[in-house]
């Protein structure tokens, strides 16, 4: 970690190499951080991966994967990220907490103008699925939103959180449109995902 910190440039982010709703996850500004992190109880044996920290918002798009590989943005959705001292550690390393988010946003919420609306992001959804031979189903897509565009952070080939509460309160079914992708071959013309907030602690909080 020490190594791969050096190599991208303080400050990092760094999680483990399995988990969700940033449990086990890190920030460090520098070296003698890292060597704090694991020398706390639970830490000695953690393998994280170490990227670059990137300023912007937190947001995530909701997919389905047909068995083809054509992918169809199904929900945008913002994430409720914050960064705070470790308890015990005012002045050392940092924590992401996950909180919860937004289901299906509007568009002028995040297409910084017009230049990311649904198309661009549909299209970059694309090209990352291509880029994993074999995506099929729901995936989600965590991006980092930034004034240069968005940065992609990391592939989940699953059913997330956003498109599992929405789906939770939409009239359309999430697993007819899961066997119509993987089985079918064939995708939605675009469901309208209803904007929903969800708290990590309970999911099905509120509708807007």
């Amino acid at each position: 970690v020490q190594n791969a910190a050096r190599d991208t440039g303080f400050p990092v982010a760094a999680k483990p190499l399995q988990g969700t709703s940033c449990e086990g996850s890190a920030v460090f500004f520098e070296s003698s951080e890292i060597d704090s992190f694991f020398a706390a109880p639970g830490n000695e044996r953690a393998v994280l991966l170490v990227q670059p920290l990137v300023p912007g918002d937190a947001m995530s798009l909701s997919l389905v994967v047909s068995k083809s590989g054509k992918a169809r943005l199904l929900s945008v959705n913002t994430q409720d990220v914050d960064l705070l001292p470790q308890e015990g550690h005012p002045e050392g390393w940092r924590k992401f907490i996950y909180r919860g988010g937004i289901a299906g946003v509007e568009e002028n919420l995040y297409s910084r103008g017009g230049k990311w609306g649904r198309t661009a992001l549909e299209d970059l959804g694309q090209r990352v699925v291509s880029s994993i031979p074999g995506t099929m189903g729901f995936v989600g897509v965590d991006i980092l939103m930034t004034d240069e565009g968005p940065v992609v952070i990391e592939v989940n080939p699953r059913l997330t959180t956003p498109l599992a509460v929405a789906g939770a309160k939409a009239p359309w079914n999430l697993g007819r449109i899961l066997l119509d992708a993987c089985v079918n071959d064939s995708l939605p013309t675009g469901p309208a995902v209803p904007k929903v907030m969800f708290r990590k602690d309970d999911p099905l909080d509120r509708t807007f």
